[in-house]
């Protein structure tokens, strides 16, 4: 996980009885902190992080703001996976299991005003211009199993939900970094894996080719989009322009 200065790396590292976390300077290489717990989030002055605490990890598991020397500066709550900071950095939307049903939330950055969104068991992703919240619903949380989904906007203030989409395999949305069109992975109807274009002019396939395509993610200027294609084999990174144009691959072939 990168910071969003694209300065620091987090490395979440899975044990038979506990996690532990990774923080490194990507300039300098240096470690600048190993502890205990899964990081889920940095903040957006890159300073501090949101670690979850369970099980042996913890005696009070939950979720903490965390400076990058691992001292702890607040506790959110238990429950909360898939923080997801506001480009402003003002709030968190952060999905939580309470009553054993998963819902979509938000709360200031400082952790209070905690208040429901909408129900959905996929972790929240911003619009660029934070007036918009995605997140997917889904017929199961075994991604081996999941068979369809929903892709859904909850509107801020108003907090009117919306249906965006609704796919088939493994979902995966990507908001731009720019404007507030999203880039999806869903089923083409011979059943492969590709690459379909949603924004207010309708929805468009970038990809179609025998063999699957799928994690796309957007450039920074959003006028590329880097994804992994299996059609000469092996699964090779590929670009193309916003439009499905101008496919080349970048990985050199085995």
């Amino acid at each position: 996980m990168w910071s969003r200065n694209n300065s620091l790396i987090a490395l979440n590292e899975i044990k038979e009885e506990s996690s532990e976390y990774t923080i490194l300077d990507v300039h300098t290489a240096q470690k600048l902190t190993q502890n205990n717990g899964s990081i889920r989030a940095f903040t957006p002055d890159s300073k501090a992080v949101i670690v979850e605490y369970t099980g042996a990890d913890s005696s009070q598991p939950g979720s903490y703001l965390t400076l990058l020397d691992g001292t702890v500066n607040l506790k959110f709550l238990s429950g909360g996976i898939g923080f997801a900071y506001s480009p402003d950095g003002k709030q968190i939307a952060y999905r939580s299991l309470a009553r054993d049903f998963e819902n979509i939330y938000l709360m200031n950055a400082d952790g209070s005003n905690v208040q429901k969104l909408t129900n959905g068991n996929g972790n929240p992703k911003w619009s660029a211009d934070g007036r918009a919240i995605g997140f997917v619903i889904s017929d199961g949380n075994d991604l081996a199993m999941i068979r369809d989904w929903w892709l859904q906007t909850v509107l801020l203030p108003s907090k009117t939900v919306k249906l965006v989409h609704q796919g088939k395999g493994v979902p995966d949305f990507q908001w731009s970094p720019v404007t507030n069109s999203m880039i999806v992975t869903d089923k083409n109807e011979q059943g492969d894996d590709e690459i379909l274009s949603l924004n207010l002019g309708g929805q468009q396939w970038l990809t179609n080719t025998i063999d699957s395509n799928f994690e796309p993610q957007w450039s920074p200027d959003e006028k590329t989009i880097y994804f992994v294609s299996m059609r000469d084999g092996y699964e090779d990174i590929y670009t193309m322009n916003p439009a499905g144009q101008n496919q080349q691959r970048l990985s050199p072939q085995p």
